[in-house]
């Protein structure tokens, strides 16, 4: 009798290598509710809409905000002096986890209009800011968070607002914004 032939081990397959990761690339949208302080002739109230495209280190921002109207004495005389602005930001960030630390540029305009005199007069001009933002998401679940930032920025153009010919308001060096909203992320 012939022995029978050994068996030949079948080869094992090597596994493919893992794709290297792609960078996570998502959408946000939200809203968020707004009180800052030097916008406007008095403190203020505002409401802002985003979208967001973020990676796992960087982020960009388009934002809508519009701040409602403040009414304060002139504090040049008699009379009343109204503004209410609207603007858009744009806000680049770097980011670790939740946190963010952001650089702010906006675009806008301020409408204001004067009361309580003889002559009452109204007008509208642009304005630009620049400054920075800190911020912080916690996530809710995964595909909603709580967000929450702190605004500094100087407006390029310091813009006054005048009652009969003398100014009863200038905008200070710095304006400040706390914010709070929600954000809705896609993949």
């Amino acid at each position: 009798p012939t022995p029978a032939p050994a068996p030949t081990p079948t080869p094992t397959p090597t596994p493919a290598p893992a794709p290297a990761s792609a960078p996570v690339r998502r959408i946000a949208v939200g809203i968020a509710a707004i009180g800052a302080l030097g916008a406007e002739p008095g403190p203020s109230a505002a409401i802002a809409a985003f979208v967001e495209v973020r990676s796992r280190v960087a982020s960009a921002s388009l934002e809508v905000r519009a701040d409602a109207p403040v009414t304060v004495a002139s504090s040049s005389g008699p009379g009343r002096v109204t503004a209410w602005s609207d603007q858009v930001l744009l806000v680049p960030c770097l980011r670790l986890d939740a946190a963010s630390l952001c650089a702010l540029g906006s675009l806008g305009t301020v409408v204001a209009w004067s009361s309580g005199i003889t002559s009452p007069r109204s007008d509208s001009a642009l304005f630009a800011t620049a400054g920075a933002r800190a911020g912080f998401d916690w996530p809710l679940s995964a595909m909603l968070a709580l967000r929450a930032h702190v605004d500094l920025a100087t407006d390029l153009r310091r813009p006054h607002l005048q009652v009969d010919g003398t100014d009863a308001w200038t905008a200070p060096r710095i304006a400040a914004a706390v914010g709070a909203g929600f954000a809705a992320h896609f993949e």
